[in-house]
């Protein structure tokens, strides 16, 4: 199968908002798109529609982002932000009191148990996927979220008192994050949510035992 690749293109906003009516006007265009995306899909969006949706000429969007493409990279940029700021609070939340398999759940309800996007997320999330897929400027902030994500995951697990080597926890981190792609392929199938988070667990725990206290269960 060949993938559909487009050429990379300008997809920085053409400036940064610096008065309140513009960073609301910036939180209104981002807004809007996400609640096109998660209702009409990426193939169905256009700088008119989103244009219209917020109540603006499409020359006054222009002012704040040049194509859609710029539009759905800063969702994109904010979305993975947002899941880094929430694992960096966790770890410095991290006491070493709680057994590492504690930890783990209480950081995956961290992520997943407050919604990261407004609407319909499940299907907001699957849409951006697509879009990663179709941008080269979007997989290039996604590698580089993988690597920063591995390594706040490395750093959570020893702090929370995990046996195993440096090598050993940014691998182990790099499999953790590696299985939030399978989630996201599992959703597109359209499998149980709540099923999905089981087995992925399971996965996580699996990966971990060899390197938990005696005695611990799942």
């Amino acid at each position: 199968m060949v993938e559909t690749t487009i050429p990379k293109r300008k997809i920085s906003a053409r400036k940064a908002p610096n008065q309140e009516r513009s960073k609301a006007r910036v939180d209104q265009i981002l807004e809007v798109t996400c609640e096109l995306m998660a209702t009409n899909g990426l193939e169905k969006l256009t700088t008119n529609h989103i244009a219209k949706a917020s109540g603006m000429a499409v020359g006054s969007l222009y002012r704040y982002f040049p194509n859609k493409q710029a539009i759905i990279y800063e969702i994109y940029l904010r979305w993975l932000g947002q899941v880094r700021e929430r694992m960096e609070r966790f770890l410095e939340e991290i006491t070493g009191a709680q057994p590492i398999i504690e930890v783990m759940q209480a950081l995956a309800e961290r992520i997943y148990g407050e919604s990261l996007m407004p609407g319909d997320d499940k299907q907001l999330e699957m849409e951006l996927r697509k879009a990663m897929s179709l941008y080269p400027e979007l997989r290039e902030e996604d590698r580089k979220h993988g690597e920063q994500i591995a390594t706040l995951l490395s750093r959570i697990l020893e702090r929370a008192g995990l046996n195993a080597s440096d090598k050993e926890r940014m691998e182990i981190g790099a499999y953790l994050y590696g299985l939030d792609s399978v989630r996201q392929d599992l959703m597109e199938q359209g499998m149980d949510q709540q099923t999905i988070r089981v087995w992925q667990w399971r996965a996580t725990f699996g990966i971990l035992q060899p390197f938990l206290p005696e005695g611990s269960r799942f």
